[in-house]
């Protein structure tokens, strides 16, 4: 794995380096505040993952071997690397030995079993209910299956640690957004606006498409 352009400590640093247009009684209040700055950042990374295209957060792809239970079914919350947005960040569903799982509904997998379809295993299915995926046909607490997803970005902890090893332009983002984050806490809107506004213009360069920026212009696909 590429090691990460910076350190938990460097961004927090970069990201007060950013604010640094507050007065010296602000300036004060924040870097005495290195806990919020870094939870601060925590909830950035999370808010800018969810608006990147996944092209640009490869980094994030994973994949784990795992048993269903009695039931047929595996938490989602049992992952090692905790799925980003639960059944929302898998994207395939494999049975060890066997298909790649044909993704339903709920109410289409209630409706075959209302219809008496005879599940195969040259045709699995998988559906998701309560942050478990389920899989027909199986074996009770045998069959195993690969569940590839987008796992969430490494949390950084105050003052240590190396975070997820993100592209450099992406990392960039994070920081500006986690300035502009930085600015509202502060309340200071205007800053806020300007640091929010560029980092959506990075974004929208990464993304290759218009992501919305104020609330009364339409985003493009």
């Amino acid at each position: 794995m590429m090691a990460a352009y910076y350190t938990t400590a460097k961004m927090v640093d970069l990201v007060e380096l950013y604010v640094n247009k507050f007065n010296n009684d602000e300036k004060e209040v924040l870097n005495a505040s290195r806990p919020l700055l870094t939870a601060l950042l925590n909830r950035g990374q999370l808010e800018v993952v969810g608006l990147l295209d996944r092209k640009n957060l490869d980094i994030l792809d994973t994949n784990q071997t795992v048993t269903v239970d009695a039931g047929g079914a595996y938490a989602l919350g049992s992952l090692t690397a905790a799925a980003y947005n639960g059944a929302e960040s898998v994207d395939e569903v494999f049975i060890v030995s066997g298909k790649y799982c044909i993704r339903k509904t709920f109410a289409e997998y209630k409706k075959m079993v209302n219809n008496d379809y005879v599940f195969a295993v040259t045709e699995p299915i998988s559906y998701f209910r309560g942050e478990k995926v389920y899989v027909e046909p199986y074996t009770a607490s045998t069959t195993q299956l690969i569940i590839y997803y987008m796992a969430t970005p490494t949390t950084h902890v105050d003052g240590s640690g190396t975070p997820t090893a993100f592209s450099q332009p992406v990392l960039e983002i994070i920081i500006e957004y986690t300035a502009h984050l930085a600015f509202d806490y502060m309340q200071n809107p205007k800053m806020s606006e300007i640091a929010l506004n560029h980092s959506f213009i990075s974004m929208n360069e990464m993304n290759e498409k218009q992501i919305i920026i104020k609330q009364t212009q339409a985003g493009l696909d």
